[in-house]
């Protein structure tokens, strides 16, 4: 299964950007992630909310799914957007795009805790990640390792009292 994944990303990038699709309206985004495994890793595949707001205009909400680099596609029309990025346990990320962005759109580290996927991580998120201690259940295992033990019990308390979506800016470096 995360053959086909990791090979229909491949496929449909290309068809994007050799103009297949409607190159123009869609986007690749990438993010970090707080995982054990380093980037390239299976656990890396994450499904994503990505939605985009502008005034006047409504919610542009859109699932997805990254690869194992961090890398996702996402849907944006042109013109001036805040985009946001969240998965099920993490705080969610924003940052603004004006028109179309070539290559990749950063939004930065998605904090991993959020066990109840409410954008808090506070008390609910610890009682729950109490009841699924030493299991492999999904709702609590924030670094993907197939166990929920002392490390995801580190990552929420060191994201412990955050609330997102946490702006994200990309300050570009110009070449001289």
């Amino acid at each position: 299964m995360m053959k086909k994944l990791r090979i229909g990303l491949v496929v449909l990038l290309f068809l994007v950007f050799a103009g297949k699709i409607g190159a123009q309206h869609y986007e690749v985004g990438r993010i970090d992630l707080q995982r054990a495994a380093p980037r390239g890793d299976d656990s890396w595949i994450t499904d994503l909310e990505v939605s985009g707001f502008r005034p006047g205009a409504s919610v542009l909400p859109h699932n997805t799914t990254c690869d194992q680099y961090g890398r996702f596609l996402f849907w944006l029309p042109s013109g001036e957007w805040k985009v946001s990025v969240k998965s099920q346990h993490s705080l969610g990320t924003i940052r603004p795009i004006q028109g179309r962005v070539s290559g990749d759109t950063g939004f930065g580290l998605l904090l991993e805790g959020d066990a109840n996927n409410d954008n808090v991580i506070d008390d609910l998120d610890f009682a729950i990640l109490t009841d699924v201690y030493w299991t492999d259940s999904p709702l609590a295992d924030f670094n993907q390792d197939g166990q929920v033990n002392a490390l995801d019990f580190s990552l929420l308390n060191s994201n412990y009292g955050r609330k997102g979506p946490i702006c994200y800016t990309y300050l570009a470096q110009v070449s001289k």
